[in-house]
């Protein structure tokens, strides 16, 4: 767990932007997911909300880098998860890139 924060869309895109910022180095490959499970706030069905912080986390690489950030939905290098777990959403990284 690298950041736990209110099931709002702007903690989630805040905190979800940090994580990628630190953990997706450039030229690494990323995709996002939300998991959400129990009673929460969140009216946006999750495709339109995985867009919506992947796309932040996208602009701020784009930012950070001065390149397009490389974006794999079937085989990323690094998934950034966020699990909605009812009113708290818990955001973290899985790498699946060689740790060399």
């Amino acid at each position: 767990m690298l950041a736990e924060v209110e099931s709002n869309p702007e903690e989630i895109r805040e905190a979800s932007v940090k994580v990628g910022l630190a953990y997706i180095k450039k030229g690494k490959s990323f995709c996002l997911r939300i998991n959400k499970r129990g009673v929460h706030n969140l009216e946006k069905p999750t495709p339109e909300l995985e867009y919506m912080v992947g796309g932040s986390v996208y602009d701020a690489l784009a930012e950070k880098y001065m390149v397009k950030p490389k974006v794999d939905l079937s085989n990323p290098e690094i998934t950034i998860i966020v699990e909605v777990l009812g009113m708290k959403s818990i955001v973290g990284i899985v790498r699946t890139e060689s740790q060399s």
